[in-house]
């Protein structure tokens, strides 16, 4: 049972709704239909499980982003390493090995260089991306 208003005289009755989907009013006579609001929870329903699955691959898109750019700050990283490693180690083999006459201290001046431009490159990224 429940209890309804007419939406003619604005009476209200109660009814048994079960199974049912106009009803009469049992004093202006107007029928009226019955919305037990089933197919609209179902539509609601529906949207939000919608809105859910629009939201989790939204969500996957942005992991995915944030671990392309988490694997290109280490390979930026890894290249810096690798070039300021280089310049050192030409330095100590330039120093090492030969005097300010002889080709191996040249090699010392290129990985000073090399050092050099790779530390500018690496703070001109970082200034970069924190702007």
């Amino acid at each position: 049972m429940k209890t309804c208003n007419c939406p003619n005289c604005g009476a209200a009755f109660d009814l048994n709704i079960d199974n049912i989907d106009f009803a009469f009013c049992p004093y202006c006579g107007t029928k009226f239909i019955l919305d037990d609001y089933r197919s609209s929870h179902r539509v609601i329903d529906e949207a939000r499980i919608r809105e859910a699955e629009t939201n989790e691959r939204i969500r996957l898109k942005e992991l995915e982003i944030e671990e392309r750019k988490q694997k290109m700050k280490l390979f930026k990283i890894i290249v810096f390493v690798v070039f300021a490693m280089a310049g050192v180690l030409m330095i100590i083999i330039g120093s090492l090995l030969g005097n300010k006459q002889e080709d191996y201290y040249t090699i010392a001046i290129y990985g000073a260089l090399v050092l050099v431009l790779s530390v500018l490159i690496f703070m001109v990224a970082a200034a970069a991306k924190s702007k």
